[in-house]
Order: C-alpha cells, then sequence, then structure tokens
C-alpha cells in the first residue's frame, strides 16, 4: 500500500485482508521500537476506515471530506487521547471521555475509532477505567493502543487487544530509506547504530544535527569522569533535548563500556572506541538509568534541569577514566 513505510506492507496487508473479512478485532495494539512509524500505521487504519475512495487495498485518497478531517484530526467520529502535558500521563477523565464516546451513535461513517498513544502513560486509574470498554466493547467501534514500552501496560489490557508488533527493517532497507532522505550512507550508517535500527528515529536524530548532539554529550561525559567540570553546569545546552534522547544516548555509551570491559569488540560508538577503552563505570548505574527511562516511560512529571543534574552528577560518582 503507497501510503505504509516499506517495512509495514505485511502487517498492513494482514489487517486489511481481517478487516475486509468482517474479523475486525475491536482493539489493537501497536507495538515495537519507537521510530517504527507505529503513529504513522494507526492513522493510515484510521483513514482508510472512513475514506470514501478506498481501493481494493485500503489505499486512501487523501483527498475526500473524511480523510481531510482525519489529517486536521476533528473528524467526529475519530478521538486522539494524549497526555495534557509533555511526558505527563494520560487520566482516568480522559478514558471516562473515551467509554462515553465510543458507545455513542456515530455521527459520520461506520466507524468510531479512538487513538491512544502513548498508551503507556495511562496511569493505574485510567487503565482500569479503559477495561470497561474492552471488556463490553461497542458496534463497530476501534480502540488503537500505540505504545513502544507494552511492559508498563497491565496484563489485563494486553490480554484483550489484538497486538500487531514491528520490527525493525533490514539494515539495506533502512539505509535505502535514509539515503532517499539525502542523507550520506556513512552518517546513515552511525544514526542507526544509535537508533537500534529504527528508521524514523535515524531520521530524526538526522534532522536534529543528533550526531552534533551526540558528540557535546559524551564530550561531557568524559570530563566528567576526568572530574574536570561542573556537573550543575554542564547540562544547559541539554534542555532543550526529549529527556528520553538524552537517557538513550548514555545508555549507548554506558553499554558499549560493559561491552569491552567483557571482552567484545561489537560495538555502537565505533569511532569513540579509543576513549570507551579507557572509561569504566560502576554497572550498578545501568540499574538507575533503566529506572529514570521506566519513570520517563510511565509518564511521571519530572523536572528535566534537576533530573539532569542528578544524573550527571551519579555520573560523575560512578564513571573512571585512566
Amino acid at each position: 500500500m503507497k501510503h505504509i513505510y516499506p517495512w509495514q506492507q505485511a502487517e498492513w496487508l494482514r489487517w486489511w485482508r481481517a478487516k475486509s473479512e468482517n474479523r475486525l478485532p475491536h482493539a489493537l495494539l501497536l507495538s515495537g521500537l519507537r521510530g517504527l512509524g507505529k503513529v504513522h500505521f494507526a492513522e493510515c487504519v484510521t483513514r482508510a476506515l472512513f475514506c470514501s475512495n478506498v481501493s481494493q487495498e485500503g489505499a486512501y485518497c487523501n483527498d475526500c471530506h473524511a480523510c481531510r478531517l482525519i489529517e486536521t484530526q476533528v473528524h467526529p467520529s475519530v478521538r486522539w487521547i494524549r497526555p495534557e502535558k509533555e511526558q505527563g500521563q494520560i487520566k482516568v477523565d480522559q478514558i471516562r471521555e473515551v467509554n462515553e464516546f465510543i458507545s455513542q451513535t456515530t455521527l459520520q461513517g461506520d466507524y468510531r475509532v479512538v487513538l491512544i498513544h502513548p498508551a503507556n502513560h495511562m496511569n493505574a486509574n485510567a487503565a482500569n477505567a479503559l477495561l470497561k470498554t474492552l471488556e463490553e466493547p461497542a458496534k463497530n467501534g476501534l480502540l488503537i493502543l500505540i505504545s513502544d514500552q507494552t511492559a508498563h501496560l497491565p496484563a489485563t489490557i494486553l490480554s484483550r487487544c489484538q497486538r500487531i508488533t514491528f520490527m525493525p527493517p533490514t539494515h539495506q532497507e533502512a539505509l535505502s530509506f535514509l539515503t532517499s532522505k539525502a542523507i550520506d550512507s556513512t552518517m546513515a550508517n552511525t544514526l542507526l547504530s544509535l537508533a537500534q535500527g529504527a528508521p524514523l528515529s535515524a531520521l530524526r536524530l538526522a534532522q536534529e544535527d543528533g550526531l552534533a548532539t551526540r558528540t557535546a554529550l559524551y564530550d561531557v561525559l568524559v570530563k566528567l569522569s576526568e572530574r574536570k567540570i561542573d556537573p550543575i553546569k554542564s547540562v544547559t545546552p541539554f534542555l532543550s533535548l526529549e529527556l528520553l534522547t538524552t537517557i538513550d544516548l548514555i545508555l549507548n555509551w554506558l553499554m558499549d563500556i560493559l561491552r569491552l570491559q567483557a571482552g567484545s569488540d561489537i560495538i555502537i560508538n565505533q569511532d569513540y572506541e579509543g576513549a570507551l577503552l579507557k572509561m569504566k563505570v560502576d554497572p550498578g548505574f545501568r540499574d538507575y538509568l533503566m529506572s529514570l527511562r521506566k519513570e520517563i516511560c510511565s509518564g511521571f512529571n519530572l523536572n528535566k534541569q534537576l533530573l539532569l543534574e542528578s544524573l550527571f552528577i551519579r555520573w560523575m560518582e560512578s564513571a573512571t577514566c585512566s
């Protein structure tokens, strides 16, 4: 299907076949790494359901009234549920509105669709409220949950959704995608390594000058381990960066150090091998990073500056450079 990313074609065909055979589930869970296009896939599903000129393969026209309404997110039979604040939680009142909306008579089209992203940001009360709809699905209602952290979703919700899991494309497919966006192949290889093979994450790093950010961050980590700079004053350049991106860049650096310490020569940041070989880090620092990552992915309201200050201080206490 022309609107779907090349690595999503098989998943699209399976979904569209189910829809064509009237086997559409009442709840879909789109899972997989960040940067594989889950939100885009969900939007394509929604447009295909409402498009007036949809093809036999599920290709929407992108021009009819319904397609335009969905593009601007004002279609009366579609709801987007997101955290009210950046990196915040999805709250119970938002989900109660979902339950009321999806049980109403449709105003336009045959379906009522709710997209919840990121689903792992629902707090406990919100998740419990969603169970009501999942246990008593409305006719022609479709819930689409989107998450790259399904481990943070309750088992009761996971068991009531039909899951579509997206896997990273082959390296050559991802490389072709990035080079088609005018990204040099050498840079594309490095970006894909940092993004765990997820093409859209790699593309976002390129657009945000992610390699320069990585260089700046890793230079700070080295200097902190040498006790050459103040950890509090070092956070300022990174306050505009998404917290999860900062955490993942540091995790990449840390895991390379631990791999080299274990005798492996397979590392992500190969251009930093010399610096990595000189460093030692308390393995417990990884547990600390993973705990921070879990809090971020659960939508806890964290103070970015205080968190980064604490993180840099903890790094300085845990790392040494010979």
